[in-house]
């Protein structure tokens, strides 16, 4: 059985997007005006939201509060920022594995 392995490029691609959606719920709370807070607060979602709707699954969030719609939408996202950094940092690897091979004499 292959262990999956969190590679370094995933779990910052990750952080970064935790950090990003950190900042956009803090920096909500500082605006006054309900379109603005909307906005703040549907920027980190923005592209999984616009794939429900392209997929016509927008009715999966109407009513949820914003915790469960980053929930919902956050976590596939971290799991496929990290697996994209996965992929990133084994391609980066195989390159390097080989030109390295290929330069030797």
């Amino acid at each position: 059985m292959k262990i999956i392995q969190l590679s370094k490029t995933g779990l910052i691609l990750g952080a970064l997007y935790i950090a990003i959606i950190i900042v956009c719920v803090i920096w909500a709370q500082f605006i006054s005006d309900p379109k603005g807070k909307f906005i703040v607060l549907q920027l980190p979602v923005v592209m999984q939201h616009g794939l429900l709707l392209a997929i016509d699954g927008s009715w999966i969030l109407r009513g949820m509060a914003w915790p469960g719609i980053y929930l919902l939408l956050g976590i596939p996202m971290l799991a496929l920022l990290v697996f994209l950094g996965n992929i990133i940092e084994d391609l980066v690897k195989k390159y390097i594995s080989n030109y390295s091979v290929d330069e030797r004499p």
